[in-house]
């Protein structure tokens, strides 16, 4: 999908102090780029704040395999809590984080779906070929100055922009934030290299 450009990349620095929340670059994609791809996945809003990992697994078991697995569902085969798909109020013990790992182990036990865990070591020859073949995948950030051990937030990276000077990533971001950005758009450069935030782990190549 090409998007018109009216303007500069715009810098956006959001103070997070919640999982849920869009950091760092949001802007639009530069004039003049040469290869591009979008994947047309669905949109998800987190419906707890601890659940961006829920919310982005929905989308891409939507997009990718036609897997519907509700937020709830996915927290109760996480933490075996009694969790009700739709509830109006998250209960405390449902409401959790969940590492990437914990991701793989639980849709690759619950709807057989297998992926690759790595760090933040994909390079942009992978990360585009994943898109082009179809494949979104699970990015998880943390925020400055302990990304390892403090909060962190997950999102789903679904585009990709490239021109012979710029090189910019598009995500659908499942924050529940107030003002938040569903569709924001990174430099490359800056997404590996902030004060905000730091990629962490990174789960790809997904298949059934």
């Amino acid at each position: 999908m090409r998007l018109s450009v009216r303007g500069q990349i715009t810098a956006l620095i959001v103070a997070a102090a919640v999982i849920g929340a869009s950091p760092g670059i949001e802007g639009r994609v530069a004039y003049g780029f040469s290869e591009s791809k979008s994947l047309a996945v669905p949109a998800v809003k987190q419906v707890a704040s601890k659940w961006c990992w829920a919310a982005a697994t929905n989308s891409i078991l939507r997009y990718q395999f036609q897997i519907t697995y509700c937020q709830d569902t996915q927290a109760k085969d996480m933490f075996g809590a009694n969790c009700v798909c739709g509830e109006a109020t998250v209960p405390s013990s449902c409401n959790q984080p969940a590492t990437l790992g914990m991701v793989a182990n639980l849709i690759e036990a619950k709807k057989g779906v297998y992926t690759t865990l790595s760090g933040r070591d994909v390079t942009w020859a992978q990360f585009k070929s994943q898109l082009v073949a179809g494949h979104p995948l699970w990015i998880r950030y943390g925020w400055q100055p302990n990304p390892y051990t403090g909060l962190g937030h997950v999102v789903v990276a679904r585009a990709y922009y490239w021109s012979d000077t710029l090189k910019q990533l598009g995500m659908m971001d499942p924050t529940d934030a107030s003002g938040g950005d569903r569709w924001p758009w990174y430099n490359w450069s800056y997404f590996l290299n902030n004060s905000v935030f730091y990629w962490t782990n990174t789960l790809w190549n997904a298949y059934r």
